[in-house]
């Protein structure tokens, strides 16, 4: 499951804007997702507003995320509370 979550947020990062007014700041994201990786719902939970914005921004632009392929797990990663942290 940690592998999953980790490619997850490393897809993000890769789309993600930031500066240095960000450093030591984080942002806390809920993500619903489709078994085939889609963003179906986003939600901030809390955090600096700057980063909560790249963090959206980013994974808006991901658009979608791999996924497990075995149903049990896939199932777990329908939603996720991920950190953002600069």
């Amino acid at each position: 499951k940690q592998r999953y979550v980790a490619m997850i947020v490393e897809r993000v990062r890769q789309s993600w804007f930031t500066d240095d007014t960000m450093n030591g700041k984080e942002c806390v994201i809920e993500l619903k997702l489709a078994s085939n990786g889609f963003v179906t719902s986003l939600n901030v939970v809390g955090g600096d507003a700057g980063v909560c914005n790249a963090a959206v921004n980013a994974i808006n632009r991901v658009g979608r995320f791999p996924m497990p392929e075995d149903p049990e797990l896939n199932q777990q990663f329908r939603e996720l509370k991920l950190p953002f942290k600069k």
